[in-house]
């Protein structure tokens, strides 16, 4: 009876040692699948925008050459360990430190290269028109209209220079810089050269601190009636 105890109780021990070992085991290879999913998230991510980049004709470069070493090495490692799944064999011959070093070196790679290719399209083909500073100091934003299209164009600009160095992280974003740029080239000034040149040296002085009453002529008087604007100006002595 007592030896029949003891080797019931040796047979538990036994298994309970197996069952810690299986266990062990586990964790250890759940923790190798959360370091392979940390690998691969940032790249699942640069896949997703080659994607909808291409589908709005946006020009990429090749993939990294080193693709096809990290092929062939996730290759060697699933091999080995469809023949033996444990985590040592996974660890075997520094195999999952070169897969460590190898994805995260094209991930970089490839991030920099995406990074330079949106930066050469939105260079290339989007809007490239002047800083709402820069176009401020060619208008008089007192001609009709001027001044309500500015403010739109400092607003809408202000949120395309937003991507101009980063690429968009969604189709949505991606669409959005689209629509501003096209929005900011559609947006047209009165602009100073297109004025009668009474008008035009009317508000060049009025930008300067003020027109003197020489400069109201009957044409600037009919052009500011028609535009809806004479009302605006009040003589006043200096």
């Amino acid at each position: 009876m007592l030896l029949d105890d003891a080797q019931t109780a040796l047979m538990h021990l036994t298994q309970a040692q197996t069952a810690q070992a299986t266990l062990n085991e586990a964790q250890a290879l759940r923790g190798r699948r959360n370091e392979l999913q940390g690998w691969v998230n940032p790249i699942t991510t640069l896949a997703n925008r080659v994607t909808w980049l291409r589908e709005q004709q946006v020009a990429l470069s090749p993939v990294p050459g080193e693709i096809t070493n990290i092929n062939n090495l996730i290759q060697r490692i699933r091999n080995r360990f469809a023949q033996n799944p444990t985590t040592e064999t996974l660890l075997e011959q520094n195999r999952w430190q070169q897969l460590d070093r190898g994805l995260r070196a094209f991930a970089t790679t490839a991030q920099n290269q995406q990074v330079q290719d949106w930066q050469r399209y939105f260079g290339d083909y989007l809007f490239g028109g002047p800083t709402p500073g820069e176009r401020a100091n060619t208008l008089s934003l007192a001609l009709p209209g001027n001044r309500e299209k500015f403010n739109r164009y400092e607003d809408l600009y202000g949120r395309f220079n937003k991507s101009r160095n980063t690429v968009p992280n969604t189709p949505e974003e991606l669409r959005a810089v689209l629509e501003y740029s096209a929005q900011l080239a559609g947006i047209r000034f009165i602009e100073n050269a297109d004025l009668p040149e009474a008008v035009r040296n009317f508000h060049t002085a009025m930008n300067q601190g003020g027109a003197s009453l020489d400069s109201i002529t009957p044409e600037l008087i009919e052009w500011l009636r028609q535009n809806g604007t004479l009302d605006n100006y009040r003589v006043r002595r200096i």
